[in-house]
This record gives C-alpha cells, structure tokens and sequence, in this order.
C-alpha cells in the first residue's frame, strides 16, 4: 500500500517530467508559430488542438510573443519594421482573435465567449479540445453519465464529486430530485397493472382512439380510469321523406336501434324543439305557467330533462300529483295505424354492426342488405337478390324492402312523413363462453338494462309502487386475472433482478479491497443469481407476449361481474327480492323469464366506496368552511415560516462567505491542519487564500 503522501509525490514529480517535456517540444515549435496564428484566426470558435495533449502555456506564450511583435511592427525575421495596429490588441477580446462584433463594439470573439461563460457557469473542461489561445474548451456535463450523489445509509461513498464543489444545497437539492425520480417510477409501475386493466377492458381500438383525439383530446385520459369501462354512448337522428338520414358512433359501433316512420309531428323528437327550450343566460324556462299548463301559443315553461337527448327542455304540462313535467310528446312512439312496420328491420339491416351508416328517406327506394344471424338482421321474407360466384356457389342472399311493403297509414293525418331513429354506440366486447360470465360482443349488444327495467317494473313492489323501474347505469367488470397475475410475478421477478444487480455493483467497488479468490468466489455468485433471475424474467416475457399474440388473434374479453346502478331505490330492493343469493341450488330452479338469454343471473349488495368518510356528513356548511380556514391558516403559518428560516439562513450564508470567503474548488481531502495553516496565510498575505473552511466543514458532514 502506498500513502496518500507518497502518492501525492509521485503525482508531483509525474507532472513535473511532463512539463519539462512539452517545454522542449514548445521549442522546436517556436518557427511554426507564426502560421498556427494565422489558422486560428480563421475561426476562434474551432478547436485548434483535437488530441489528448492540450497545448501547454509556455508554447502559448511564445506564440503570443511572436503575434505580439508582429502586431507592433517588430518582428525578427522581418527586414523591415510593419506599422500595423491589431484590433487584437484590444483589451475586450483578451488575447483572443477577433470573429465577431456589434457597432459598438466592432471587435468580439466568440472563443472568449464560450471560455468565460465556462469559468462562471457550472460546466467542466475539455480534455480533448483547446480554443484558439490552447485554453480547454468548456462543456455541459452530461446528464445520464454525470454522478449525482444519492441518499444512502451504508458505509460506501454516496456524495457526488461533481456538485460538492458547489455547495452542500445543491448536492441535496439534486439527491431530492434523484430520490423523487425513483418515488414516482415506483408509483407507475405500482398502478401500471389498473391502468393496464382499465385500458384494455374498454376495449378501445386505435380508430376509436383517434376518434376521441379528434373530438376532445382532454377525454384520452379517461382510458386509464375506471370511468372507461363505460356500457354505450346513444345517437339519434330524424328525417323528413326525400331527405337524408346519418347515424355516426364517435366511438364503438351501432348495437341498438329503435326505429319508426309515421308523421313528423306524432312519432317524437330527437333533441328539444326551439319553444321548449331554456334561456341561455339563465338555464330557466321562457314561459310563465297557468296552473299546470303552459299557454298553447307560447313557450316552455316546466323545466326538466329531454327523455332522448338527456338535456334540460321545458314541457308544457306536469303532473299534477307527482308535480315532474310530462314529455310525452317528445319521446320516440309508434302511433296504431300511422306507420311502417319494415322500418325497424330496414334501419338494423343497414346499420347494425357498423361505426356510422347514412340511408335516403323514401317510400320508393328499395332498401338492400346481406343478414347476418350475429347481428339478427334476417330477412322478413325471402331473399329476392342471391350472389353466386364463378363456381356457381352462393356466396350471398340479400334481403330487398320498401318502406311500404308493410304500412298502415289509415289514421294518418295529411302532414309530412318521416323517419326517426335512435341508437347505442357499444364499445364493450365481452364473452359470454360460459355460464359464469354475460356476453356483449361489441355491436352484438345484450342490453342487461332492458332485461332488468322488465323484469322488475313486473314485480311486486318493496315499498313503493312505481310504473316503472329504471336503470341508471351499468359498468362491466372485464376478466383480467391471469394477465394480471403475469404482470405481478413478472414484476417481482425484475424487483429481485434489480436487488442482484445492485448487490454485484457494490461487490464491484470492492474490488482491489478483498483478496481476489474471495472476491472471485462472491462475483460467481452473484452473476450465478442474476443469470437465474434472468433466465426467469425471459419466461414470463414470453408468457405475456403469448397472452398478447391471442388477445390481439381473437379480440375477446370477458365479463365476470356488471355493477348496477338503479335511479330509484325501489329498484335496488326489487331486484335483491327477485333476485336472492340463496345459493346454488336456488339459482338452479330459477325461472327463465327471469335469465338473461338463458343464462342464470346472481345478484349481491355492491360494497359501499370506500372514499367516502360517512363520519363527517355530520359537520355543517359552516363547520366545514370554518375547518377549511384553520388549515387554510396553518397553511400560510408554515409557508411564512419556511420562508422566514430560508431569508435567515441565506443572510447567515452570505455572511459567513464574507468572513471566511467562497473556495473556488475543494482539494480531495482536507485536514484540520490546512485549515489552520489557510487561515494563518490570510492573516500574513504572503501566500493565496483559499478558504478551506467550508470544504472541511463539506467534508466533515459526508463522513457523518
């Protein structure tokens, strides 16, 4: 072993034979110099020297004699004497070639830009590259490479070289940064499985998710909320006869249609009219009410919901003993002996499966469409058109009907015919393979909504007698298990990995420190582990690429549970009384009406949120605001103190700088001793101060 004074010797002497070295070759350079002046000004920004050996200061200085004495007209090869002035001279540029300049200062360089942007910036030198006078050119640390330091609690070294020269808050600050960093990785990778659970459940396609870019960009970020497991989104359109009728999913594809043809003004509305509209500035109704009517010949003037289009529309009438407005007149209804009876299979046909379909409004078109057993959109008679290919196979049967191949327009007034039609846009596909599970396969749309609204709207009443029992919500639970499961074996696989890898790090700076069949024995070991670990990770990898490969061949996924949610709560205790979780053997003697297509239904209470602190619904309005401002004021107390010791301890800062003053770097180790000694020189004056102080104190703190 050496000692750190013996190795300092032999550094010193080291550097000492290369100084002399490059003393002699400057020498034999010394003829060169004139031309090499000549380079540089060319371009002061380039380097001049691209090697390891930058160019020492003596052959600088020599250069710099023979550019000096050129300038002032007195160079010694020269037979006669130049009267030329340099703008070179000129004490902004400091030596350095001039390339650049403004009108009021004509002569700048670039090179002396860079150099002092270097000395007062934190940046390091160059050791492969000079400017135009041979100084290191200055350079950004790099950020991936650069050491930062880190918080630890072992014994080995966690204090960066590089931002310790710059105080100890800015080694801290950057150890925060690199602790958050990881805090946050650690959070995404936690939530990675619900997010990934959450996005793929929707079942959202990339030109479903374009179409939401293109709509509402803000909406993307619902993919990765449970909000994204949303049952379907509804459209609706109305047209006259010999117009044009569009249906458009922004997302999803059409599962659901209801359409009628009769008279415009009998067969309802797909938004509120122009009369039953609310104020803008208000959201209030425009008209004044006579009791519970509304005069015939004015406005709106019962605020509620439009049955369609779900927006606030105002009725002419209510009822008089529940006091909501009636819409009647507004919902989409068939009226007996006024309509078509195709329109319905016309409308699936021609729309049923597809992200948007457009059909023209006539009595005399005849309407064509291939039916599909998945959509059941078959044909109400015979196929009149068949498909046959060069084989004389048949390829395809088409279906052809009018609108009034089967129509009853006898209690039809004389007023303008026109179709109506509502739809779902469905973007869940779920498998129904198996009696656990319920089955919508995107547009293929079992409404499990419908099915409960008629089972229990027939039932007998819990508490309440209602005409009617609705649903407001559905939310599909998707099977993920054993995705998830890969995801979670797979990711402690990689936190062991991590652990292993971090261990042969630390077994690596103990190299030279162990004896070497000890150290060589440990290092077998751990690569042993880490290529067991990896071995492993590589396993699960392929596991999840082969759960990936069938999920994308297939596109199925599968529902295991649907939260229900009733408007009423009436409906909620119906259905626990319709439906009681009594067991298996129950469930099997269930009565089909009762059975979703044939498969058996199990219902059970949701579990109540677990965000909700039932607790506190007791505190009033006031009692809340009052709470609020007290930590409101705790708030702005701790702020206010936090900036107060912040202002304390920069001015004890700055005041210690002008006692002891701001080392411009830290040796690598400084004892107690230097310290004495540096403050003894700035006493005396003969030798340079270098405020030692604050590296020992630096240092000192990191040992601790």
């Amino acid at each position: 072993m050496v000692s750190k004074r013996t190795k300092g010797r032999r550094r010193a002497s080291m550097t000492t034979r290369n100084i002399q070295h490059i003393a002699h070759r400057s020498e034999r350079c010394r003829s060169e110099a004139t031309a090499s002046t000549k380079t540089s000004e060319v371009s002061s920004a380039e380097p001049v020297v691209e090697n390891t050996q930058l160019l020492p200061g003596s052959s600088r200085l020599a250069k710099d004699g023979d550019v000096t004495a050129l300038e002032e007209g007195d160079f010694k090869k020269s037979k006669k004497p130049f009267a030329m002035m340099s703008p070179r001279l000129d004490a902004q540029l400091g030596g350095y070639p001039p390339d650049c300049g403004t009108n009021e200062l004509k002569y700048l360089s670039y090179a002396k830009v860079l150099r002092d942007r270097g000395m007062t910036h934190p940046m390091r030198y160059s050791t492969t590259r000079a400017d135009a006078l041979g100084y290191a050119m200055p350079e950004r640390y790099p950020l991936c490479s650069t050491d930062f330091g880190a918080h630890s609690f072992h014994h080995l070294p966690t204090d960066s070289t590089v931002l310790s020269q710059y105080g100890l808050g800015i080694a801290l600050y950057f150890k925060y940064l690199k602790v958050i960093t990881w805090l946050f990785l650690l959070l995404v990778v936690i939530s990675a499985p619900a997010l990934a659970a959450y996005i793929i459940g929707g079942g959202t396609s990339i030109a479903e998710l374009t179409a939401l870019v293109r709509q509402d960009p803000p909406s993307v970020l619902g993919i990765t909320s449970i909000g994204h497991l949303s049952e379907a989104t509804s459209v609706c359109d109305q047209a006259l006869e010999n117009t044009e009728l569009s249906l458009t999913c922004s997302a999803g594809k059409i599962g659901f249609v209801k359409a009628v043809y009769s008279t415009y003004d009998s067969q309802g509305s797909c938004t509120c009219p122009e009369r039953n509209k609310v104020a803008g500035g208000s959201g209030k109704c425009r008209g004044n009410a006579e009791g519970s009517f509304c005069p015939a010949d004015g406005t709106g003037c019962f605020v509620g919901v439009h049955p369609v289009s779900l927006r606030p529309c105002c009725s002419f009438s209510r009822n008089q003993t529940t006091k909501s407005p009636v819409f009647d007149d507004m919902r989409i209804r068939e009226n007996e002996g006024c309509g078509s009876n195709v329109a319905q299979e016309i409308v699936e046909g021609l729309c049923l499966g597809k992200a948007s379909c457009t059909l023209n409004v006539s009595e005399a078109i005849t309407y064509k469409w291939e039916p599909d057993p998945n959509y059941g959109t078959n044909c109400s008679k015979t196929p009149t058109t068949v498909i046959i290919d060069s084989t004389a196979n048949i390829t395809a049967e088409l279906c052809e009907v009018q609108l009034n191949d089967d129509s009853d327009y006898s209690k039809c007034d004389n007023k303008p015919r026109a179709l109506i039609v509502y739809g779902r846009c469905f973007t869940t596909r779920v498998d129904l393979s198996s009696a656990w599970s319920l089955k919508i396969i995107g547009w293929d749309s079992l409404s499990i909504r419908l099915h409960l609204e008629a089972v229990l709207s027939n039932a007998a009443p819990f508490a309440e007698d209602l005409d009617r029992i609705r649903v407001a919500d559905v939310q599909f639970g998707k099977s993920a298990s054993r995705h998830l499961r890969l995801l979670g074996r797979r990711g402690v696989i990689v936190r062991h990995l991590e652990i292993a890898q971090q261990r042969h790090e630390k077994l690596q700076l103990l190299h030279g420190r162990l004896d070497e069949n000890v150290y060589a024995r440990r290092e077998r070991r751990h690569l042993r582990a880490i290529h067991k670990l990896e071995t492993k990770l590589h396993r699960f990898n392929v596991k999840l690429e082969q759960w990936h490969y069938h999920q994308k061949r297939y596109s199925i996924s599968q529902a295991v549970t649907a939260f229900v949610t009733f408007e009423e709560e009436e409906g909620f205790h119906r259905c626990l009384q319709e439906y009681p979780d009594l067991g298996w053997f129950h469930r099997l003697f269930q009565p089909f009406y009762k059975r979703l297509h044939g498969k058996r239904l199990r219902f059970c209470p949701a579990p109540d949120p677990t965000d909700i602190i039932w607790e506190n619904l007791h505190y009033s309005f006031a009692e809340r605001v009052f709470r609020q401002m007290i930590v409101a004021l705790i708030t702005m107390a701790v702020l206010f103190l936090s900036f107060v010791l912040i202002f304390v301890a920069k001015e004890q800062k700055t005041k210690l700088e002008r006692e002891f003053g701001r080392p411009n770097s830290c040796p690598t180790s400084v004892l107690k001793t230097d310290v004495v000694q540096d403050e003894m020189n700035k006493t005396s004056g003969l030798v340079p101060y270098k405020a030692l102080v604050e590296c020992f104190c630096k240092s000192y703190l990191v040992d601790q």
